[in-house]
């Protein structure tokens, strides 16, 4: 699924280069010397069937420069999500089950809280998952012979670790050293309610659910549901 036609043409054969200056909301003035280029340009490139924003910035352009652009690149960034709003519900619905980024993980969690769920265990579900990445990585590394696979095992469970901290906003070195230590000391690796306690989770959904993300994409995630619903009631 794409962008409507005409949009998607327009946006991806053209780069627009930002002016020096304060500029007009959503503004594409051509510029017409090197004087008046403030050195951001700013693409769109299709990726994964969606219509992205690319932003190059030269060694030209000054803290200024940037500061100038961010409104327009925002006002541009929230109409591909106005108009992509139905492809990214789509494709987070059929992710979220199995979520690997921070969208998918944090839109599943307000999901599922919406429908029943407590936030002490969306808590504990989360801590679960971080903590069996460390598990997996300590007993690796436990091995007195490590094969290719298993370095990359364990590079990667380390990495899915750090980025789900990373997604509630936590410190990841902290809190992985700590879980590490743990469980090297035949510990639990984490106690109830560390890294994300209740409070937390109530925090970092209710942040969420402030976003234009959430926002633009729940109702499309919720009629996919709905149509997907209909056609099982159909077979």
């Amino acid at each position: 699924m794409k962008l409507e036609t005409q949009l998607s043409e327009e946006l991806t054969k053209k780069a627009i280069k930002i002016k020096r200056g304060i500029l007009q909301n959503n503004t594409r003035d051509e510029v017409q010397s090197l004087e008046q280029y403030s050195g951001i340009t700013v693409r769109f490139v299709e990726l994964d069937g969606l219509v992205r924003l690319l932003i190059e910035i030269s060694d030209k352009t000054t803290h200024q420069d940037i500061r100038n652009a961010i409104p327009n690149i925002l006002t541009w960034r929230d109409q591909l999500l106005e108009k992509q709003s139905d492809e990214i519900g789509y494709d987070l619905l059929k992710k979220i089950d199995r979520p690997s980024n921070r969208d998918e993980l944090l839109e599943r969690f307000s999901y599922q809280q919406e429908h029943g769920a407590k936030y002490s265990d969306l808590a504990e579900h989360f801590n679960r998952l971080v903590g069996g990445c460390l598990k997996k990585y300590w007993e690796i590394q436990q091995k007195k012979s490590i094969n290719t696979d298993e370095l990359i095992t364990m590079k990667l469970t380390l990495v899915y670790a750090e980025n789900l901290l990373k997604a509630v906003g936590l410190d990841q070195q902290d809190i992985l050293k700590y879980g590490l230590e743990n469980l090297s000391n035949k510990e639990p690796v984490f106690e109830k309610g560390y890294p994300v306690s209740r409070q937390k989770m109530i925090e970092v959904l209710r942040n969420w659910r402030k976003s234009r993300l959430h926002n633009a994409v729940s109702s499309a995630i919720e009629k996919a549901r709905q149509f997907k619903k209909e056609q099982n009631q159909q077979v």
